[in-house]
C-alpha cells in the first residue's frame, strides 16, 4: 500500500522506515521524504542520515519528534542524535524515578499494614 502512495521512494527505504516505525509514523516519514524530495540523487547522503537516526530512534521517540528535531537541527545528523539521545536518557530517567516512587509507596503500605499486627 504505502509503495503505490510514495511511488518515488525507493521500496528498500519504505521496507527500513515500516522497520522501524508503525505504519501512521511511517507513512508521515515517507511524506516528509517526498516533500523535501529526498528521493533525488542530490540528497542520498542525507536520506541515509535520517534512516539511521529513524533506525536508531524511531521506536523511542516517534516520527514526530525525530522530524521537528532533524528541521530544527538544519537536518545535521550528529546535532540532532545528540538531542534525540538526550529526550531518551530523560525520559529513562522519569521512568527509572517513577518506578522508585512506585517501589516506595508499596514499601510503605507493606510496612503499616505488618506493624500494627
Amino acid at each position: 500500500m504505502l509503495e503505490q502512495d510514495f511511488p518515488k521512494v525507493e521500496k528498500e527505504i519504505i521496507s527500513k522506515v515500516l522497520t522501524y516505525l508503525p505504519e501512521d509514523d511511517a507513512r508521515l516519514v515517507l511524506t516528509w521524504i517526498m516533500e523535501n524530495q529526498f528521493y533525488e540523487n542530490n540528497k542520498l547522503n542525507q536520506l541515509q542520515q535520517l534512516m539511521y537516526l529513524i533506525e536508531c530512534f524511531g521506536t523511542k521517540v516517534g516520527a514526530l519528534i525525530l522530524l521537528q528535531e532533524w528541521e530544527k537541527n538544519n537536518q545535521i545528523c550528529h546535532d540532532t542524535f545528540l538531542i534525540l539521545r538526550e529526550i531518551c536518557l530523560n525520559s529513562m530517567l522519569k521512568n527509572v524515578l517513577l518506578f522508585n516512587l512506585l517501589l516506595l509507596k508499596i514499601s510503605n503500605i507493606f510496612d503499616t499494614k505488618y506493624t500494627n499486627i
